[in-house]
């Protein structure tokens, strides 16, 4: 792997542009820990393009809050037409089917996944809940 030498410490450092495996103390972290050391740099920005940041960050947490609704509303009329067919199966006597869509919704139903959304894809990943 490329490396220079850090002039402060002298010691090695990943070359700019490498991908370099976090250490294991850094794995345990908690994800908000790993995700601040990636933002690091807006503080280092000017006023005014902090600024910029700010407004693009609102307008992003805006669309983020509609997408949210929009979900949360479509996942529970998934919910609600799921339960309606475990009734019917369990009328119809197709226990199977209706003990396979309640095992379903126990297990948190459709949207289960979380998915976490990190600035400029620096990290993607899907936590499951």
């Amino acid at each position: 792997m490329p490396s220079t030498i850090a002039p402060e410490t002298g010691q090695r450092r990943p070359a700019a542009g490498a991908v370099v495996a976090p250490t294991p103390d850094q794995a345990r972290a908690p994800l908000a820990v790993r995700v601040g050391v990636v933002n690091r740099g807006v503080a280092s920005l000017p006023a005014d393009g902090q600024e910029l940041v700010k407004a693009f960050e609102a307008q992003r947490d805006a669309i983020l809050k509609e997408i949210d609704q929009k979900i949360a509303a479509s996942q529970e009329s998934v919910i609600k037409s799921l339960q309606a067919l475990q009734d019917r199966y369990t009328k119809e006597g197709k226990l199977d089917e209706a003990v396979a869509i309640r095992d379903y919704l126990r297990a948190g139903g459709p949207g289960r996944d979380l998915r976490v959304r990190v600035p400029d894809g620096l990290l993607s990943a899907v936590i499951r809940r």
